[in-house]
């Protein structure tokens, strides 16, 4: 073949392939554009897809291939003229295969014959156009795409706080940013929202640093002109600074918009500069475009339901202002209602006072967070509201607050009563535009014909208080001289009975019934007299004095025709009551002549002696105690003597070598109780000239221990099991060991003769160091004691034995309070009794535990 046939075929074969490039690239593009004319974002993305399938470059490379194939089976009939065009032609069939799988990369060998020089270039711009238009199309699902997730996210809610961390999900899931700002600001450039994604998560700004935004920042000046920013080097924009951003990257600002009105600002920022281009704005201002119609619809739908709310709210409120309350109640009402109703801080009520002032003064007190200055310039604008009879609105700066006030005039059938003064701060969700207005005008009139409606029920209420205080000042006077005298009846400290012929109490006063008897007046009036006596000596022990003016025991007596004795007469009582406190009282019955000069009426009167009595009863004890002195000393003179021979005795025999240790064990306990019975004697002799006291560190185990060994041999032979349950820690204490000692002996002793069938005694010591008291705690299972017998348990002389003197527990109390200390006895009949001993501890000296176990021990 010619070298003039070759380059014709090629030319030919070329022309023929950029010709249905072109055409297929022709076509796309047609139907690029017919798909972005489309508004629907859904449909938009069925035609790219169907557009997709459509052109297919690996389709068409494939067309191509076979073309070249044909052309090359052609060329290699014609291979006897020119072998030398197999090679370049098997390179293009390679590289059109390659087209034809996708691969957009693949390159000719640079050295090809000068007759393939128009395939080269027509495939090398084949590939660039197929490159750029894939990308565009990658760049148009991309934004198909995105937009499609925002409109899915965008249905699921109407809340302006939910469209923007759904909106900036979306955008740090799909795109290559490192973060995403929105802020939502209202009209007046305070802020309400902002939001950010960043480092894979959602965070809600504080309102102070979206207020420094809107204020100083880039963000706000965007809203202000509303217009779309890119910044390809955040670092030389000084706005973005003030905002706190980063100080490299690159960012793009869009406002979001509505109806030529800015909501917000969408940010987004990646820290590579020069990182966005043209596409990105575009995308950028789609996903604007629709996160503004969501928002100004979650706003509409805001509106609509607050306005819904506040017409419910008023309605309520204007069934709560028709009750019939006081002014606390309803300043109370108005500012709840007022934060519910406007999203304010609070709404005052100032009120015009004729008696006091000509301008309204603020009622109620003062809310704790307005200062001063505040508060004293929302006291001028509701003066200026009143006087005025119109709307009064300002704005009060003070520091870094800023506090708008708005106050309504209350008028009430043309009459004014006072202002309505609401207070709002900048920065607060609030804001008074202008579909407040109606809710506002309608909850002031409610305000003013409820103030109305008070006053008028003051004036009703003063009108019907002077009648009431009338009639009662008329009253009073009837009533006067008697209450006069009931109060001196009931004010006495005596107690006073009044009683009628039939032995009915007439009246008593509250020294008797509350003080005596134990029961109120009115439950006491109307009672029989001789049933009064029956409940008293049900509920505490009565005894009458054999000089009682009836030998029945019964104070009255009646006749056979039903009518008492009512004759003068006197008599002691004494009352033992539910505590085992004895009362005496000297009871003196008077006689009251009737009209007709016979005793229709008597008067009881109960006189507390007890102090008296108490007074006698201790001069009695003392004298019986001077007399025991003495014959104590007596008895202790001559006993001493013998006493101390004995010990004498013992001691010698005691030093005998011979004896065994059975033997020195019963010397040591013989020569400790002989000495115990010389401690005795003396201080019966000091009984009432105690010595000087010498106080050393005493251990309460060890005198416990000591005191079962000397009981032992006693309390076996009763049947009587001691059981101890002593505190290793427990801390000394600073007494005297023998008194002690004595004081526990008699308490066992005690408690072995109240168990005559054998029974267990139960010794525990405590320590407490909250207190710093040590406690010790005898229990036993004997006959136990009564009430009467607990309160005369620590009396000299009192003795519940047979042969006892009745010095025993009252020398025991005696020594308890020498150490300052407390003893106290808790027992019932037939169930033992717990006696309680407290001391406290010694401060001889430092005290360490000595983390043993609780001791037990059982005799």
């Amino acid at each position: 073949m010619s070298r003039h046939l070759r380059r014709t075929l090629g030319y030919s074969l070329a022309l023929l392939i950029v010709m249905l490039i072109v055409g297929s690239l022709i076509s796309y593009q047609i139907g690029k554009i017919d798909a972005s004319l489309d508004r629907d974002t859904t449909t938009a993305l069925q035609r790219h897809e169907a557009l997709d399938s459509s052109f297919n470059p690996p389709a068409l490379a494939a067309m191509i291939a076979a073309l070249i194939a044909v052309y090359a089976a052609i060329i290699g009939l014609l291979s006897a003229f020119s072998s030398g065009l197999t090679a370049p032609l098997r390179q293009v069939g390679k590289a059109l295969e390659a087209v034809g799988q996708g691969d957009l990369h693949y390159s000719l060998p640079k050295r090809m014959p000068a007759e393939f020089a128009p395939i080269i270039r027509g495939y090398h711009t084949m590939r660039d156009i197929l490159r750029e238009r894939q990308r565009a199309l990658d760049i148009q699902l991309r934004r198909t795409s995105l937009l499609t997730q925002i409109s899915i996210e965008l249905r699921e809610t109407l809340e302006p706080s939910m469209i923007a961390e759904h909106v900036l999900r979306v955008l740090g899931n799909n795109l290559s940013i490192d973060s995403a700002t929105m802020i939502l600001a209202l009209p007046d450039r305070s802020p309400q929202i902002g939001v950010r994604w960043e480092n894979q998560r959602l965070q809600q700004l504080d309102t102070p640093q979206v207020a420094q935004m809107l204020n100083h920042g880039i963000e706000g000046w965007v809203i202000q002109k509303v217009r779309s920013v890119v910044l390809t080097d955040v670092s030389s924009a000084e706005r973005w600074r003030t905002s706190g951003g980063r100080p490299e990257g690159s960012a793009i600002l869009i406002a979001l918009r509505q109806d030529k009105i800015a909501l917000g600002c969408l940010t987004i920022y990646t820290q590579h500069t020069n990182a966005f281009t043209n596409h990105d704005l575009l995308l950028m201002e789609g996903v604007v475009a629709q996160t503004s119609v969501a928002i100004n619809l979650g706003l509409r739908f805001q509106a609509e339901r607050q306005q819904r709310d506040q017409a419910i709210a008023l309605l309520e409120v204007s069934r709560l202002l028709t009750i019939e309350r006081s002014y606390a109640d309803m300043i109370g009402l108005i500012e709840e209602q007022s934060k519910a109703l406007f999203q304010v801080e609070h709404g005052l009520l100032h009120l015009q006072l004729a008696d006091k002032s000509a301008l309204p003064v603020l009622a109620g007190p003062a809310p704790d967070d307005v200062d001063a200055h505040l508060l004293q310039h929302i006291e001028h604008l509701a003066a200026d509201a009143y006087v005025s009879g119109q709307i009064a609105s300002n704005t009060s700066d003070h520091g870094d607050q800023q506090s708008r006030c708005i106050a309504l005039p209350l008028t009430s059938s043309g009459r004014r009563l006072g202002a309505y003064t609401l207070v709002h701060r900048r920065g607060s969700p609030a804001s008074f535009s202008a579909n407040t207005w109606s809710q506002l005008t309608i909850f002031t009139n409610l305000i003013a014909t409820a103030c109305a409606n008070i006053q008028l029920i003051q004036q009703m209420r003063q009108h019907t208080e002077q009648l009431e205080d009338l009639v009662a000042r008329r009253t009073d006077e009837l009533q006067r001289s008697r209450d006069l005298l009931r109060v001196v009846f009931d004010h006495l400290p005596e107690g006073l009975l009044l009683l009628d012929a039939q032995g009915t109490i007439l009246a008593t006063n509250n020294a008797f019934c509350r003080g005596i008897v134990g029961r109120t007046p009115r439950s006491t009036v109307g009672q029989h007299y001789n049933q009064l006596w029956c409940d008293l000596d049900k509920q505490s022990e009565i005894k009458l004095t054999p000089q009682g003016p009836s030998e029945s025991g019964t104070p009255l007596a009646l006749t056979e025709e039903g009518a008492f004795f009512i004759t003068a007469a006197n008599w002691r009582v004494l009352s033992v009551d539910m505590m085992g406190q004895q009362r005496w009282y000297a009871v003196d019955r008077i006689p009251i002549p009737g009209f007709h000069g016979a005793s229709e009426q008597c008067l009881e009167r109960w006189r507390d002696t007890t102090h008296q009595e108490e007074l006698q009863r201790r001069l009695l004890v003392h004298e019986q105690l001077t007399s025991l002195g003495r014959l104590a000393a007596s008895v202790a003179h001559e006993v001493g003597n013998p006493l101390q021979s004995t010990l004498g005795c013992l001691d010698l025999c005691r030093a005998d070598p011979g004896l065994s240790a059975l033997s020195h064990e019963y010397l040591d306990l013989a020569l400790g109780e002989l000495d115990r019975m010389a401690r005795t004697m003396e201080s019966l002799r000091n009984l009432y000239r105690p010595p000087q006291i010498v106080w050393e560190p005493v251990d309460l185990n060890q005198l416990i221990r000591q005191v079962g060994q000397l009981t032992k041999r006693q309390l076996e032979h009763t049947r009587v099991r001691l059981i101890l349950q002593l505190d290793a820690n427990l801390p000394p204490i600073s007494g005297q060991p023998d008194a002690l000692r004595q004081v526990l002996l008699n308490l066992v002793l005690n408690a072995q003769e109240a168990m005559s069938q054998g029974g267990e005694i139960h010794i525990s010591t405590v320590r407490k160091p909250t207190d710093r008291i040590c406690q010790v705690i005898i229990r036993d299972t004997g006959s136990g004691m009564s009430a009467k017998q607990i309160a005369h348990i620590f009396e000299p002389f009192h003795s519940m034995k047979a042969q006892g003197v009745g010095l025993g527990l009252y020398l025991s109390h005696q020594i308890i309070e020498q150490h300052t200390g407390h003893i106290e006895i808790a027992s019932q009949l037939g169930q033992g009794t717990i006696i309680t001993i407290q001391l406290p501890w010694s401060d001889a000296g430092p005290w360490r535990p000595r983390h043993e176990p609780a001791e037990a021990d059982n005799a």
